[in-house]
């Protein structure tokens, strides 16, 4: 500890030295078309990063990656959807807003027609949710160029790409990622509530230049349909992940509200749970098994 200690202390000059050169804001070239000045570098491009006006559009066009700019003498970070442009008269920089397509497989056998030139078009706007916080996107919309035959964004299409739609609509989007993440954290910190944790994704939101609120409600009843459906899934594959290790094959003691925290409320008839039996017992089973108790049993007065 004590030698890891001195050499910590040693570079940390260094360290705080490298800090500060990265956010150097040095003229340099674009490293895609060696030709112009670059104004933007990308954080997600490693190694070529810097890119000139031109180049930032036809690399990022579809692309929600982490990008800034230093137009205006420091490093300020910029959202998908703004672009800088250059005027071709003065050379002065401003920036545009432009809508941004949600990144998405392009459908396959969509008709008949043998062209694999399928035209994509924006279609509604969307809010996509990651663990880099909130992207405004629009869905895309596919159309064949030869038959016009066109086709939105399906929900399988979606889930296939990395996707979790937050209603029918598909008016809110999740990226899968950001529910496996959360469903990891809430195993290793069980205290932290869903409201911390949107909380984080909004200030990563503002962090890379974006912004806009998330809503803590939909986040947990859209994470709570995907956990439904990957215990259905483990149901399909034979897993059974809520035995005890320990326990097996006879389990000796079963605590309700020991590691899950389920906690039991008054319900209307028309709010069902979706895990029927696996946490708490149905109501006909516990009845069943009273009444087994009670013929076994000698009662006495």
């Amino acid at each position: 500890m004590a030698q890891s200690k001195k050499k910590w202390a040693a570079l940390r000059p260094e360290i705080v030295e490298s800090l500060l050169t990265a956010e150097y804001t040095e003229i340099q070239q674009c490293q895609h078309c060696r030709l112009k000045r670059s104004i933007i570098r990308c954080k997600d491009c490693i190694p070529k990063q810097l890119y000139c006006a031109d180049c930032d559009i036809l690399a990022h066009e579809r692309k929600l990656h982490n990008r800034e700019t230093d137009v205006k003498g420091f490093l300020q970070p910029l959202s998908p959807t703004t672009l800088v442009k250059v005027d071709n008269e003065g050379g002065q920089f401003h920036f545009e807003e432009k809508n941004c397509l949600l990144p998405l497989e392009v459908p396959e056998q969509m008709c008949q027609c043998a062209t694999d030139s399928i035209e994509v078009s924006e279609g509604k706007r969307a809010i996509l949710i990651g663990i880099d916080g909130r992207y405004n996107v629009s869905l895309p919309h596919f159309t064949c160029p030869k038959c016009l035959v066109s086709r939105t964004t399906s929900i399988p299409q979606l889930i296939k790409s990395g996707y979790w739609p937050a209603t029918a609509s598909c008016e809110t989007l999740y990226k899968i990622d950001v529910f496996v993440s959360y469903d990891h954290m809430k195993l290793t910190a069980p205290g932290m509530s869903r409201q911390s944790f949107t909380s984080l994704l909004e200030q990563r939101t503002e962090f890379f230049g974006r912004n806009g609120k998330i809503c803590a409600d939909a986040f947990q009843r859209s994470f709570f349909e995907w956990r439904y459906c990957q215990f259905e899934i483990d149901q399909l594959c034979g897993l059974k992940v809520f035995d005890c290790p320990a326990c097996s094959p006879f389990m000796l003691a079963v605590a309700v509200d020991g590691n899950r925290k389920m906690y039991r409320f008054k319900r209307g008839d028309e709010d069902h749970g979706l895990f029927k039996g696996v946490f708490v017992c149905e109501d006909e089973e516990v009845s069943e098994f009273v009444d087994y108790i009670h013929e076994k049993t000698k009662h006495v007065i």
